[in-house]
């Protein structure tokens, strides 16, 4: 279970991080747009290797329902 919330919570901070970027690409703040649009990308990753991680303990584990 503490990896879906891990999960959940960076999924939150990743669309956080690119509904920002977008907003201040339109106001003009590229640097920061880019800061955001590389955090989103890092929270991506991490999601994918916690996802990896995740099914990698599953099928170790008997009776795991997987996501």
């Amino acid at each position: 279970m503490k990896h879906a919330t891990a999960i959940s919570q960076l999924e939150t901070h990743a669309s956080n991080c690119e509904n920002n970027a977008a907003i201040q690409e339109r106001e003009g703040e590229h640097e920061s747009a880019a800061t955001n649009r590389s955090n989103a990308a890092d929270y991506r990753q991490a999601i994918e290797a916690l996802k990896a991680e995740w099914h990698h303990c599953c099928t170790l584990a008997t009776g795991c329902s997987g996501m």
